[in-house]
């Protein structure tokens, strides 16, 4: 028996005829003897995702930082799938926004990030913080003035850990 597939890039078939889809799409399987042959037509459907990782799944972050987190996706077989169609959410935009993965704090306080795609979810917890300043620089380090005069110093500071 000769097995053969009309688009073995969708369901490919074995010379035993076991079949095995690759790909979303429909082809046609068909046994051959001699000259005779049967054809049948086999849908493969897409894997639907089953569970998603991600990563970190607690940052703890001050406001001004940016945290990317990393995604995987894997259907009930625990094969991993693409990640495109993945909706971010965040539950306080006030203090992190997501988009496509990165976390962005904007504001004291925490938020849970949450990835979804085909009914999957997951969450990573983020905590944000105001940023510390680490130092304080004034320049120039020496300003004269005579009676009635004003003069600035400017302060620039420096966050903690920047």
């Amino acid at each position: 028996m000769a097995w053969t597939s009309s688009n073995p890039a969708i369901a490919a078939v074995s010379d035993r005829g076991e079949i095995t889809g690759v790909a979303a799409g429909q082809a046609t399987i068909t046994a051959s003897s001699g000259a005779v042959s049967g054809s049948a037509v086999v849908d493969v459907a897409a894997a639907a995702a089953q569970q998603i990782v991600l990563s970190p799944a607690v940052a703890n972050l001050t406001v001004g930082q940016q945290q990317a987190l990393s995604i995987v996706v894997v259907d009930a077989n625990g094969h991993q799938l693409g990640v495109e169609g993945v909706a971010w959410s965040t539950s306080n935009p006030a203090a992190a926004t997501v988009a496509d993965g990165l976390v962005t704090a904007v504001g004291s306080g925490s938020a849970v990030i949450t990835a979804r795609i085909d009914g999957a979810a997951a969450t990573a917890s983020i905590a944000v913080s105001a940023a510390v300043v680490s130092s304080v620089s004034l320049s120039p380090t020496y300003l004269g003035l005579a009676i009635g005069e004003a003069g600035s110093m400017p302060a620039p500071s420096s966050p903690a850990g920047r």
